[in-house]
């Protein structure tokens, strides 16, 4: 998902910047590359990701949390029907993501306990 929503994210912020800062795994090993460093291990965290990352209240982290900064990361867009555009898509994939970190989240942690 995180490769798929990278150009997502990315467009949103429009020409004066991105909203998310998500590097690709292709440009991290370009990057490295040029300084001559070479990938010869990748390690998924993701199941330690979900065990930690818990949301219980996917409203809360909506309106405290995501909305706040989308807001300040696209205040340069003009004009302003755009920005709400953007900020509307730019909230939808978030709640998106975090629904699906806290369903694998849900799915891990009750498979722990039930292979114990």
């Amino acid at each position: 998902m995180a490769e798929r929503a990278a150009s997502a994210f990315g467009s949103l912020g429009g020409q004066g910047g991105a909203v998310s800062s998500y590097v690709s795994r292709a440009e991290w090993q370009r990057n490295f590359a040029a300084v001559g460093m070479v990938e010869r291990e990748l390690v998924d965290l993701s199941d330690g990701i979900a065990r930690f990352l818990q949301v219980a209240d996917i409203a809360l982290l909506r309106d405290d949390y995501f909305a706040p900064r989308l807001r300040q990361a696209l205040q340069h867009v003009a004009p302003e029907a755009e920005r709400q555009l953007r900020f509307e898509r730019a909230l939808e994939l978030l709640l998106q993501t975090a629904t699906e970190y806290r369903r694998l989240s849900r799915l891990l942690r009750a498979a722990c306990f039930n292979t114990s």
